[in-house]
């Protein structure tokens, strides 16, 4: 968890002057670990371990809140969306942790069901800001580089057409 890591965490916030990061898999099971100079937001997950976190510097908290009414349709789905004001328009930063391809959870259409999900989320929001999508999909994507190669997984084919449906990269 987040808080074994806590010291070098702290440091490569500080080192690269980290606005705001975003984390999965916490496993805090609490209060989070006191970063100086930092806020935590943070959304445990319903059961088990895990859980999402956002470490936003103070001088944006004020700027910063949670997006709600986010309408999932999954009652389990590992999402949290952050909307920062700017001058222009609002930036909407989300935090994505999906199921993992050889959870006995994952069914056939889960990752469908969580990718279509997120794929609505990201086209709403694109109607008020720009969105940015972060996380852990737990998808692979396929890869054709030289020597390196990498076939698309069940996952990634779900996120794949993510991309596509929200014209994002």
């Amino acid at each position: 968890g987040i808080w074994s890591k806590a010291v070098s965490f702290e440091s490569a916030l500080h080192a690269s002057d980290t606005h705001i990061a975003a984390i999965t898999e916490t496993h805090l099971g609490g209060i989070p670990p006191p970063i100086q100079g930092y806020t935590w937001i943070t959304k445990s997950k319903k059961q088990g371990s895990g859980g999402l976190a956002f470490v936003i510097k103070n001088e944006l908290v004020k700027k910063t809140k949670i997006v709600q009414n986010l309408d999932t349709g999954i009652d389990d789905l590992q999402c949290m969306w952050a909307e920062v004001e700017n001058r222009h328009k609002p930036i909407f930063f989300g935090v994505f942790y999906g199921m993992q391809e050889s959870s006995k959870k994952l069914e056939s259409e889960e990752a469908a069901r969580q990718f279509q999900t997120l794929t609505t989320q990201i086209n709403s929001l694109k109607q008020k800001g720009l969105p940015i999508l972060t996380g852990d999909h737990n998808a692979k994507l396929a890869v054709d580089k030289g020597d390196i190669q990498q076939r698309i997984s069940k996952n990634g084919k779900a996120m794949k057409k993510m991309l596509i449906d929200t014209d994002t990269t």
